[in-house]
């Protein structure tokens, strides 16, 4: 479920980019953002809409139609109808619920600030969740806010995640780094 979630996120984030890039003829980036939002409340909210989404067996006319009569029924942007029928066209309709996510994303890269985050085997208190946020905003030349996650399977260190990079500081992954070199090693 893990992989499929990092596909759903990367598809949403390919929509999100070109839907605020577009956004410029609409002009209102805040409309754009509450509208998705109630898309992704919708996704979660209504059965009918995660079934019509997610299901293989409805036809793709059958979904683009849906897609429209939500649209009119949610009364959005007509950017914001074009992206559901494009994305119910390509049958991508299953990212849906990451699209907020996404959006969100495109909002804070515009306005020069990267979401990363952190995991880390115990809790930070905000002292250090911001002492790293400053580190990688700095060393990325951007202002970098942070979210936490504890992960006790971590052992100790973290790991900080901004965008598709990844540095691990954990123990967890030195001991899987050092298994794989002696592995490598004795072969």
């Amino acid at each position: 479920m893990a992989r499929k979630q990092v596909s759903f996120t990367r598809i949403a984030q390919r929509y999100a980019r070109i839907v605020f890039s577009l956004s410029s003829s609409v002009g209102d980036t805040e409309l754009m953002r509450t509208q998705i939002g109630a898309l992704v409340d919708a996704y979660a909210a209504s059965d009918e809409v995660r079934v019509v989404c997610s299901s293989p067996v409805i036809d793709r006319a059958s979904k683009i139609a849906a897609m429209r009569a939500l649209a009119r029924h949610m009364n959005v942007l007509p950017l914001i109808e074009s992206l559901l029928v494009a994305m119910a066209e390509n049958n991508r309709l299953a990212a849906l619920p990451f699209l907020g996510d996404a959006f969100e994303a495109c909002v804070r890269e515009a306005a020069g600030v990267a979401q990363i985050e952190i995991t880390s085997a115990f809790p930070l208190d905000d002292a250090n969740v911001q002492e790293i946020a400053t580190h990688i905003g700095r060393e990325m030349g951007v202002r970098a806010v942070a979210k936490l996650r504890v992960d006790p399977s971590l052992i100790g260190g973290v790991v900080v995640r901004y965008g598709s990079l990844q540095w691990d500081a954990s123990v967890k992954g030195k001991l899987a780094l050092a298994a794989q070199t002696m592995y490598r090693v004795g072969t």
